[in-house]
């Protein structure tokens, strides 16, 4: 309510009586003051509906907010699946690399030994 003149403070809106209004004031005095109410209230009435607007509005961005921290964690929940994925296709790969080294260094001594090379053992 910070934008909000109102005619009467609430405190002067509190301290009024109606009855001593009606039966101490002169009709001059009580048309002021129930057209200080009408202003009051109509101040008061919108004051509620901008209120009401910008809270529908925040309620509505919390949703959103909510919403797209779900979408982001099942997209964490996703992009983790892809990664256990691919370690797992890595690990494989490295399973495969190791095996072909092993069997490259096995054809490579064969291939050595073929050839004569293996005659160096004798001379240690």
């Amino acid at each position: 309510m910070s934008g909000v003149k109102l005619e009467r403070t609430l405190d002067q809106w509190r301290s009024c009586s109606a009855e001593a209004m009606a039966t101490k004031l002169s009709p001059t005095a009580i048309a002021f003051a129930i057209a200080d109410a009408k202003h009051d209230i109509e101040t008061l009435a919108n004051e509620i509906d901008t209120l009401r607007t910008a809270n529908q509005r925040l309620e509505l961005a919390a949703q959103v907010s909510a919403q797209d921290a779900n979408d982001a964690e099942r997209k964490c929940q996703r992009l983790e699946g892809e990664v256990r994925a691919l370690r797992e296709a890595l690990g494989q790969c490295l399973e495969t690399m190791e095996i072909f080294r092993i069997t490259g260094q096995v054809y490579l001594n064969g291939k050595a030994a073929l050839a004569g090379d293996g005659g160096d053992e004798n001379a240690s």
